[in-house]
């Protein structure tokens, strides 16, 4: 076993100390917090309980632990305890496994650890709506694990010197759990992603999870009201929804008093309480500001009585008396248009033809029917507001074949996604099908349509891949508003569609130009009625936006508080990469890039490199927090630009053919996070 340690020693600092690239002033360090209790303060931070020359380790991040073990004596890795499954708490396990350690994994959790390949199914790839839980593609491992024991909610074990108890503490992952440690007349709480530092967390777009206004309300027999959960519009529709989960398991760290809590990411803090009510105090003014201009007060009433515990007095001004469920601002909507099926509006011109936005499945039969009535003498546009399947269902073919004329118009962030949807990673509601776009429209750019002139706008509310369209005539002024807008509040109600906080980014950008631009009718797509904004609701909800700006900049630990909102701010494009090996002795070569959003203010650096599959065979690469990063492929991205990391990775000759999911690790900045993204190689032969 003493052999094997070496060996997975040597093996993680390849590339060395003395590279050019080497280790980083700032590189991670070992910090003793009892006789035989330490801390390896990495990428993440990394629990070691020694007992003589073994140790048990709590999660094990890149594995670069391993190269610091010698300097407390230890020679056997016995064991590691993960707090949770998310990639970068485990990807340098299998060194470790390899070397004869055991693996204990929350039993809630077990199959995420040991059967990966459910994560990456096809039916997580499109059309999803649960990117983060059960079985969300964001995070998951790559490849499995051996698991040799589950821990279950207060489960207590011995090892060497020391009591450990196990505690459930869902919030950052639903079946995160957290291990108090007693050892040396001190008790250690180690709570993964639970909290970062005194009042703060890693990220907020894990906790788009838990809740949801969506399913049948039945009483059962004992006369209990019983909400069902309908899996996907639950934790869609759900910013924050993890919010009092997170709150509950923070309460229960609380409850066991530990002397220090360390957490996964962030700082190990010396007065757990005062760190945790700080967090718990934030989070409720977080959603509180949040709440208060969501459309969810209006649409879904039941969703907001769920998950909040608090009662807001500055509810958006489109309630008239400030309640929930009072009159909003609904009013009929102009003749010239008209509503159809799920998703689209039809704008009728005095000549007779029609401009559609969006298409859903089916929706092309009442058009025809319109035609055939004489309501419309033809349909010549269709307009599509963003990429969501709802809003360009089977590639709008089936909607060409019934208007073969009519020319599809989008927006050209909108284009990007919908025209190749295969080159993006699982965003929420990708289509798989493609849409072959006719015309491309930039922000700004105006044309004539029969009576109307017509302008279109990116339009970044509810996803960064949306338009908007402003059609003009007479006194007439609507704006089509997609998903963006409601009656009753903003749609920004799921991380992952890129909400993005800032003056003229995201909403903010949306309603400075309702304010502007002063449209008569707003049409969202979802509901028959037009409605209005005054200037008045504009500036109150830009407002609120910016104090949400700030308020989110407190409990996150980045410099600015996008990186913590955007779960998508790296990613890798194409995401679905396609290679054949045409000659089994040559194999092949996967070209991609790494995309990354720079939201900060000044410049950063970014240095990526691919992770070949264990199953690809060939040496194990360095950690990437102790790697020579010289011969990675960099990029220097200015501020509030999104950069580019391109990347090729060599697939080996005799690899069968396949999907195989390839991890990225990411240097940004001072930042080490390994494993961060991924992309899918597609071998063929």
């Amino acid at each position: 076993m003493q052999t094997k340690l070496r060996i997975l020693v040597a093996a993680v600092a390849v590339q060395g100390l003395l590279g050019t690239g080497g280790v980083q002033a700032d590189q991670p360090a070992l910090r003793k917090l009892t006789p035989h209790l330490s801390v390896y303060c990495g990428p993440i931070n990394v629990g070691i309980l020694r007992d003589g020359r073994k140790a048990l380790l709590i999660d094990c991040g890149d594995g670069a632990v391993a190269d610091k073990l010698g300097e407390l004596g230890v020679k056997t890795v016995d064991r590691i305890i993960f707090t949770h499954h998310h990639r970068d708490q485990a990807c340098g396990a299998p060194a470790f496994v390899a070397a004869g350690a055991k693996i204990g994994v929350p039993e809630a959790e077990r199959g995420f650890f040991e059967w990966p390949k459910l994560q990456w199914q096809w039916e997580c790839r499109y059309n999803n709506m649960t990117l983060n839980y059960p079985s969300g593609p964001m995070f998951a491992l790559t490849e499995g694990l051996k698991v040799d024991a589950g821990y279950a909610d207060g489960q207590k074990f011995t090892w060497g010197p020391a009591e450990l108890k196990a505690l459930a503490t869902p919030g950052h992952t639903a079946g995160s759990m957290s291990y108090e440690v007693n050892v040396d007349g001190k008790r250690v709480v180690f709570c993964g992603d639970c909290i970062y530092n005194e009042g703060q967390v890693w990220d907020l777009y894990s906790l788009n999870r838990e809740y949801g206004p969506c399913g049948p309300t039945v009483t059962n027999k004992n006369g209990q009201t019983i909400r069902y959960r309908v899996l996907g519009w639950a934790d869609y529709e759900a910013f924050l929804g993890a919010r009092q989960v997170l709150q509950k398991s923070l309460g229960r760290v609380k409850q066991a008093k530990p002397d220090l809590l360390v957490p996964s990411h962030g700082r190990i803090m010396t007065d757990p309480a005062k760190a945790i009510d700080a967090l718990v105090a934030r989070l409720d003014a977080c959603f509180d500001n949040y709440i208060a201009i969501s459309h969810l007060r209006w649409d879904f009433a039941d969703y907001y009585e769920v998950c909040t515990d608090s009662t807001r007095r500055d509810f958006l001004p489109l309630w008239k008396d400030g309640k929930v469920g009072a009159t909003l601002r609904n009013k009929a909507a102009p003749p010239c248009v008209s509503h159809h099926g799920e998703t689209s509006w039809v704008l009728k011109s005095k000549d007779g033809p029609a401009l559609v936005t969006d298409y859903e499945n089916g929706a092309e039969k009442e058009l025809q029917k319109m035609v055939a009535k004489g309501e419309l003498s033809g349909v010549e546009c269709l307009w599509i507001t963003h990429y969501h399947d709802d809003h360009c269902r089977a590639g709008v073919v089936p909607f060409r074949k019934a208007f073969p004329r009519a020319t599809v118009i989008t927006d050209s962030h909108v284009a990007e996604v919908i025209t190749a949807p295969a080159a993006w990673p699982p965003l929420p509601c990708l289509n798989p099908d493609k849409v072959q776009v006719d015309r491309v429209t930039k922000d700004g750019e105006s044309w004539r349509w029969h009576e109307f002139k017509l302008t279109a706008y990116h339009f970044p509310g509810q996803t960064l891949y949306h338009g908007g369209l402003l059609a003009e005539t007479g006194d007439l002024r609507i704006l089509f508003v997609g998903d963006a807008l409601t009656a009753g509040g903003i749609e920004d109600y799921c991380a992952f569609n890129r909400n993005w906080l800032g003056r003229g980014l995201g909403y903010d950008r949306c309603l400075e130009l309702v304010e502007k631009l002063q449209p008569t009718d707003l049409l969202y797509a979802h509901r028959d009625q037009a409605f209005a904004y005054t200037v008045e609701d504009c500036r109150f909800m830009r407002a609120n936006l910016a104090r949400r700006e700030k308020l989110f900049a407190e409990v996150l630990p980045w410099d600015n508080p996008n990186y913590g909102l955007d779960g998508w701010w790296v990613m890798c494009r194409p995401y679905e990469v396609h290679v054949k090996i045409g000659d089994p002795q040559a194999g092949a070569r996967a070209a991609f890039a790494v995309f990354l959003m720079n939201h900060s203010s000044v410049p950063q650096t970014a240095a990526c490199r691919a992770v070949p599959p264990r199953s690809w065979g060939g040496p194990p690469l360095p950690p990437a927090s102790l790697a020579d990063t010289s011969d990675w492929p960099k990029a220097q991205i200015p501020p509030k630009t999104e950069g580019r990391v391109p990347l090729t990775l060599a697939v080996p000759a005799g690899v069968p053919p396949g999907r195989y999911v390839v991890p990225v690790d990411v240097r940004y900045g001072s930042r080490v996070l390994p494993q961060f993204t991924v992309a899918l190689i597609m071998v063929g032969r």
